[in-house]
Protein backbone atom coordinates (compact mmCIF):
# COMPACT_ATOMS: atom_id res chain seq x y z
CA UNK A 1 0.00 0.00 0.00
CA UNK A 2 1.27 3.46 -0.85
CA UNK A 3 2.48 5.38 2.20
CA UNK A 4 0.08 8.33 1.85
CA UNK A 5 -2.89 6.01 1.32
CA UNK A 6 -1.88 4.07 4.43
CA UNK A 7 -2.07 7.28 6.48
CA UNK A 8 -5.53 8.06 5.08
CA UNK A 9 -6.82 4.87 6.71
CA UNK A 10 -6.21 6.50 10.09
CA UNK A 11 -8.51 9.45 9.43
CA UNK A 12 -12.12 9.30 10.59
CA UNK A 13 -13.69 11.05 7.61
CA UNK A 14 -17.22 10.36 8.89
CA UNK A 15 -16.78 12.22 12.17
CA UNK A 16 -17.84 15.79 12.90
CA UNK A 17 -14.30 16.91 13.71
CA UNK A 18 -13.00 15.91 10.29
CA UNK A 19 -15.96 17.54 8.57
CA UNK A 20 -15.04 20.82 10.31
CA UNK A 21 -11.42 20.68 9.06
CA UNK A 22 -11.99 18.88 5.75
CA UNK A 23 -11.27 21.76 3.36
CA UNK A 24 -8.20 22.90 5.29
CA UNK A 25 -7.00 19.29 5.61
CA UNK A 26 -7.37 18.50 1.91
CA UNK A 27 -5.46 21.65 0.92
CA UNK A 28 -2.69 21.09 3.48
CA UNK A 29 0.84 19.79 2.98
CA UNK A 30 1.82 16.53 4.71
CA UNK A 31 3.33 18.44 7.65
CA UNK A 32 0.26 20.65 7.95
CA UNK A 33 -1.97 17.55 7.92
CA UNK A 34 0.02 16.05 10.77
CA UNK A 35 -0.33 19.28 12.74
CA UNK A 36 -4.08 19.42 12.05
CA UNK A 37 -4.46 15.87 13.35
CA UNK A 38 -2.42 16.72 16.45
CA UNK A 39 -4.68 19.71 17.09
CA UNK A 40 -7.85 17.71 16.25
CA UNK A 41 -7.01 14.23 17.52
CA UNK A 42 -10.65 13.12 17.48
CA UNK A 43 -10.30 13.02 13.68
CA UNK A 44 -8.08 9.93 14.11
CA UNK A 45 -9.83 6.55 14.04
CA UNK A 46 -9.67 4.48 17.20
CA UNK A 47 -8.67 1.99 18.38
CA UNK A 48 -5.42 1.26 16.58
CA UNK A 49 -4.35 -2.33 17.20
CA UNK A 50 -0.72 -3.33 16.76
CA UNK A 51 0.44 -6.95 16.63
CA UNK A 52 4.13 -7.85 16.61
CA UNK A 53 5.10 -4.24 15.94
CA UNK A 54 2.88 -3.82 12.88
CA UNK A 55 -0.49 -2.11 12.49
CA UNK A 56 -3.11 -4.87 12.55
CA UNK A 57 -6.39 -2.98 12.34
CA UNK A 58 -7.90 0.49 12.67
CA UNK A 59 -11.33 1.11 14.14
CA UNK A 60 -13.65 -1.39 15.74
CA UNK A 61 -14.57 -4.57 13.88
CA UNK A 62 -15.87 -7.50 15.97
CA UNK A 63 -14.86 -10.12 13.38
CA UNK A 64 -11.29 -8.84 13.27
CA UNK A 65 -11.11 -8.66 17.07
CA UNK A 66 -12.29 -12.25 17.42
CA UNK A 67 -9.27 -13.35 15.38
CA UNK A 68 -7.00 -11.93 18.07
CA UNK A 69 -8.27 -14.28 20.77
Amino acid sequence: MEKSKHKDVLINTRGPTYRKIKEEFEAASELEKVNLLIENSSAIKRPLIEVDGALFTVGFDQETYSKLC
